[in-house]
């Protein structure tokens, strides 16, 4: 039995920012597919946590020691539809390459506060999604993220699941508290 309260296992959260690509040139920057190009987490100074790619096994003589490495952004730039990043400690190619496939994430409490109408992708998993005429739709299974637009996929009540673009105009509103979307039913035929 664990003494940790929900909120804490809540805020120990990983929220993935980014995976990382190839190596960019040979002084250690390294491309990533950043999931929000928004977010102001990966700017210069900010320190993010870096896990492995997953290769799938399982180290047996495995510790109690975490499966990441903190480091800081100390520099991000534009790449056509992507980031380069220069991460504190990855001096050279060869070391840029290691990272090849790592993920790029932060604890859920290093998240700034939501102001009004805003959600994290990574929530809500579960809402209730409804109509803008006030009838149910389904509920979110889950978020895909596409090049593009990030979708919400939803579980419909009747029929088989439909994706939603999580974009102005077909998201109309969102309540954290209660765990509802309201989305323009217009998006619903589209899909």
């Amino acid at each position: 039995m664990s003494d940790r309260s929900d909120e804490d296992a809540t805020s120990d959260q990983r929220i993935v920012l980014a995976t990382l690509g190839r190596a960019h040139g040979i002084r250690g920057a390294i491309r990533a597919r950043v999931f929000n190009p928004e977010t102001t987490l990966l700017d210069p100074g900010c320190v993010v946590r870096i896990s492995p790619p997953d290769d799938g096994e399982v180290d047996a003589s495995a510790s109690d020691e975490p499966d990441y490495v903190e480091c800081s952004i100390v520099k991000r730039t534009k790449a056509g539809d992507g980031w380069v990043l220069e991460l504190a400690g990855v001096e050279d190619r060869t070391a840029a390459e290691e990272l090849t496939g790592a993920t790029v994430w932060v604890a859920r409490s290093a998240l700034p506060p939501l102001e009004e109408g805003e959600f994290y992708l990574a929530d809500v998993e579960g809402y209730a999604v409804f109509d803008d005429a006030g009838a149910p739709v389904g509920r979110v299974r889950k978020v895909e993220s596409y090049p593009t637009v990030d979708v919400l996929v939803i579980a419909r009540d009747e029929g088989a699941d439909v994706e939603v673009p999580v974009v102005e105009g077909v998201v109309l509103s969102v309540d954290n508290d209660a765990r509802k979307f309201v989305i323009d039913r217009e998006a619903l035929k589209e899909s």
